[in-house]
Order: C-alpha cells, then sequence, then structure tokens
C-alpha cells in the first residue's frame, strides 16, 4: 500500500476510484463505503484511494478541545492495508485548508489533483469551510472529464 502526503498530482494515479473523510474509528459504516471504492476501483481496473487527513480536522478546528482519537494513525493504516486498500492519502490538514470553500476544496485538492473516475463518500459527508459542502454538492459539481460521484 502506497502512503502519500501532499506532494502528488493526479499523473500518479490510474483510474482512481476515491473515497474522501477523517475515517477515524473505521466502523463498519466506514468498511462499507471503502470496500465499495476498492470493489469499483478493481471492477474499473483503478486504483482505491482512501483521502483522509492529519491532524484529524477537529485537532486544527478546535484545538483547545481534547478528543481522543478512536483510531491512532499507525492502526488506522493497518487496518486500511489489511482491508486491501491499494494508497492512502494522509493530506495535512491546517487552517489554510479549513477556509477554503467547499467548491474550491473539490476543484483544487480532489479534482484539478487526482483526477478521479468516481467520489464515494457517506450520506452525511460534509466538507470545506463550515462544512458547507455535502455529498450532492459532489455530484452537482462533477469535473467535465466523467468522475461520477455516489
Amino acid at each position: 500500500m502506497r502512503i502519500l502526503r501532499d506532494t502528488f498530482e493526479a499523473s500518479d494515479f490510474h483510474h482512481p476510484v476515491v473515497t474522501i473523510g477523517s475515517y477515524d474509528g473505521l466502523h463498519l459504516g466506514h468498511q462499507a463505503i471503502i470496500k465499495k471504492v476498492i470493489k469499483e476501483a478493481k471492477e474499473k481496473g483503478g486504483e482505491s484511494v482512501v483521502f483522509t487527513f492529519e491532524p484529524h480536522p477537529v485537532k486544527v478546528l478546535h484545538p483547545h478541545w481534547d478528543v481522543p482519537l478512536i483510531t491512532p494513525y499507525s492502526k488506522k493504516i493497518l487496518l486500511l492495508k489489511e482491508m486491501g486498500v491499494d494508497t492512502v492519502i494522509n493530506y495535512p490538514f491546517d487552517q489554510r485548508l479549513a477556509k477554503l470553500s467547499p467548491e474550491a476544496f473539490v476543484e483544487e485538492v480532489i479534482y484539478r489533483r487526482l483526477r478521479p473516475l468516481k467520489v464515494i463518500v457517506g450520506y452525511n459527508f460534509t466538507f470545506g469551510r463550515g462544512k458547507g459542502g455535502t455529498a450532492e454538492d459532489l455530484r452537482r459539481w462533477e469535473p467535465p472529464w466523467g468522475s461520477k460521484s455516489k
């Protein structure tokens, strides 16, 4: 399994099927999404990509809160590897990223740098400044090369 930070570009991936989220805990709902990503990537001859954040966004957005992680980073990586994920992007979460509008996050970080074949997220997925973007927004903002969001 390949682990990346923020030094990647679209040419580093082959037909990526992507999921985005903090994935702290990797509960059954998370596992179902990730298994779907792996399955669809295999069916399409692509690679499965889990796009997650380090540190956890709550640590940046609310630094005075003492919220322990459910699953430490090393354990999360081990679990994702055991599940069969091809690539984990452990993207740095900082104030700059936190301030991006949902549209800017999708355009600048996801679509321009990954060019995903498909993005699969949970029904309650939110992203961007103030959690302003939703799974429905991902579907609405699909790029011209045919990426699909679910």
